[in-house]
């Protein structure tokens, strides 16, 4: 068997996946109408989502270092919204990266740590605390255990 000329089977020419252009077709085109369409009617939120998509499409095509520091460049002065800081939601943005790409395989499974068990007790402690809360300061309370939630899940 000759090894520097593989046989004339191994270079067919490759097979067009008709439906993955078609996709990409149908997916760019409809972001062309959105983005024409806030052209001339500008909504926030929108253009917020919009943009989300593409910081997620870039995280997802890169590395989680490299997607991080894509984040970090894309907004670094976090702001506040409805559900917490933007922070939060670039943190929420990376769990689900890496929750596809473990399920997919092309990142390691989680490992236990020693710090898991005192994480663990520590965000015991901190729901237990909610019973000494004063009703006046529930919304402060519940914006330090949201910033407290995402920490862990950056961790």
């Amino acid at each position: 068997m000759n090894t520097l000329f593989p046989s004339t089977t191994a270079h067919q020419a490759p097979r067009h996946d008709w439906l993955r252009i078609l996709v990409a077709a149908i997916a760019i085109s409809a972001a062309g109408v959105l983005l024409g369409l806030q052209i001339m009617t500008p909504d926030r939120r929108v253009l917020a989502v919009m943009a989300a998509v593409v910081v997620f499409g870039v995280a997802w095509r890169t590395s989680t270092v490299m997607g991080i520091g894509f984040l970090i460049l894309a907004l670094p002065f976090p702001r506040g919204t409805s559900f917490g800081p933007t922070n939060l939601a670039f943190i929420l943005i990376l769990l689900v990266i890496w929750l596809l790409r473990m399920s997919q395989r092309l990142a390691p499974l989680p490992q236990r740590t020693p710090a898991d068990l005192p994480i663990a007790g520590l965000l015991i402690a901190y729901i237990v605390s909610f019973y000494n809360v004063n009703p006046r300061h529930l919304r402060m309370a519940l914006s330090n255990f949201n910033s407290f939630i995402a920490c862990l899940m950056l961790f």
